[in-house]
């Protein structure tokens, strides 16, 4: 069921350069969108 959907999840930080240096860094995850530095959206998977 899932396999075949996208999921969403949306996580708030306090420390948004943290989080995106963790998510971009060490996760490797590419972002598709920066909403004026308070909103990033990353993608993963294909």
């Amino acid at each position: 069921m899932l396999a075949n959907s996208n999921a969403t999840a949306n996580l708030a930080v306090k420390d948004l350069a943290k989080a995106k240096a963790f998510y971009e860094g060490t996760l490797g995850l590419k972002q598709v969108h920066d909403e004026g530095g308070e909103l990033i959206v990353y993608k993963s998977g294909d």
